[in-house]
């Protein structure tokens, strides 16, 4: 029955993800009309998702990463990378990141604006990295643009490193802490080199394949 002077709410499907809702005010004498209703949209806004969400960086590629967010047609959004800078995409669906080198944790989150004004946002994303070091056994400095420097990969990971490199009579020729990826920096001809690594609270030795 309707009440004089009450407000009757009618949710037409409160299942959907947008429902339409039906205000009404009834008149002096408990009658309704068309002409006293409106139609009030009711927007429940769930999270949105970044894809990929399992990602794991190497040092190697940090620049121009790609990341996409799932999320209603029409809205937009912003991004926010802690230790990363958003390149383009900044507020659309897509977005590209630059991570900066030595500066971990990387962190992403997103923020969505629907067009009827309804916001969420994601809860911060840290983004995995491989840890796990690859030290080459041989490298080829004959200026082809391949294997031209004693590269370790995913060192940049572990800014507190140090590195140590010997001839074979036990000389040291090179020292760096942090190892910035670029032995030799002179011609040294063809021989094998020894090394010392320090980084992780560990040392690792090995030689070194010089080929020119």
């Amino acid at each position: 029955m309707l009440i004089p002077g009450h407000l009757v709410i009618c949710i037409s499907n409160p299942n959907l993800a947008q429902t339409s809702v039906t205000q009404a005010n009834t008149s002096k004498k408990g009658c309704l009309g068309p002409e006293n209703q409106k139609t009030v949209v009711v927007e429940s806004q769930p999270k949105p998702q970044i894809k990929p969400k399992n990602e794991k960086l190497e040092w190697q590629s940090l620049s121009a990463r790609k990341y996409e967010v799932v999320g209603r047609v029409g809205s937009s959004f912003e991004w926010l990378a802690e230790n990363g800078n958003v390149v383009s995409g900044l507020s659309t669906a897509q977005a590209e990141i630059d991570w900066k080198p030595n500066q971990m944790p990387y962190q992403l989150k997103v923020r969505e604006i629907t067009k009827t004004g309804c916001e969420a946002e994601t809860d911060f994303t840290t983004l995995a990295y491989d840890s796990s070091l690859f030290i080459p056994s041989l490298i080829t400095p004959n200026e082809d643009g391949k294997n031209e420097f004693f590269e370790i990969k995913n060192l940049n990971f572990f800014p507190e490193n140090e590195i140590e490199i010997y001839d074979r009579w036990g000389k040291r020729i090179f020292q760096a802490s942090p190892y910035e990826q670029n032995w030799p920096k002179e011609k040294m001809g063809c021989n094998t080199y020894f090394f010392v690594l320090k980084s992780q609270n560990e040392v690792q030795k090995g030689w070194i394949l010089l080929v020119e």
